[in-house]
């Protein structure tokens, strides 16, 4: 089990989705941009930003696991299309990637990189009703409409006046990711296919990929392709 799902900040914030608290999902965008790495990182290690020791960049490492809050808070994407790149170190695998799902009734974005910097960490999950904000795993905002927007436009006289709606904020402090031994965690059955899924994707890059600076994929039903 990926052990951020531990934290209560995510898991107060896929209670709030799974309730409907913020209606019908409309977008969901994670800019995860402060995964920073130098040079000094990657040859710390003969294994590290290589393809057979890692099997992977940063959507098979750091990223990884945000990619499955994503999935485990919005559900499984029907298909995928992304650019992945490496930019300005010495290794051999991706440390950005832009990963798209337009396929769903709502739309999905998740932006990754180890190079940027300062970088941040900022997931928003907007729907009907309202909109969840997460920075660095630990500040959550809840902002939730007085009435669902569906409802909206046709009720306003004015052509900009936006709806009304309240502001909520937390803070937790297990952004440290440690995880609660004294709390079970049920491990989801979708979790094998995820990582089966992104086993098979990293070995058809390395085979395929003669010079992997920037790989296009996209991913269907559990078929990939490769531009």
């Amino acid at each position: 089990m990926y052990n951020r799902r531990a934290s209560r900040c995510y898991r107060t914030v896929k209670q709030m989705v799974e309730q409907g608290q913020i209606g019908e999902l409309v977008r969901c965008t994670w800019v995860i941009t402060d995964l920073y790495r130098t040079d000094a990182y990657y040859t710390s290690g003969s294994w590290r930003g290589s393809w057979q020791s890692e099997g992977g960049g940063i959507l098979m490492t750091q990223a990884s696991h945000q990619l499955d809050l994503m999935q485990w808070i919005c559900g499984m994407p029907v298909s995928v299309q992304a650019r992945c790149t490496t930019q300005d170190r010495p290794i051999k695998v991706e440390n950005e990637a832009e990963l798209f799902d337009l396929s769903m009734a709502h739309a999905r974005a998740f932006i990754a990189s180890a190079h940027e910097c300062p970088g941040r960490n900022m997931l928003e999950i907007c729907g009907t009703r309202g909109r969840i904000t997460v920075e660095n795993d630990r500040a959550l905002e809840l902002l939730l409409l007085e009435q669902d927007e569906r409802n909206s436009p046709e009720r306003c006289p004015s052509p900009f006046e936006k709806a009304p709606y309240t502001v909520q904020t937390w803070t937790f402090d297990d952004s440290d990711n440690k995880v609660n031994r004294q709390q079970p965690y049920r491990i989801l059955y979708g979790l094998p296919r995820v990582v089966n899924d992104a086993m098979h994707i990293s070995r058809r890059i390395e085979v395929i990929a003669d010079h992997p600076r920037s790989i296009s994929i996209s991913w269907k039903g559990g078929k990939s392709y490769y531009r």
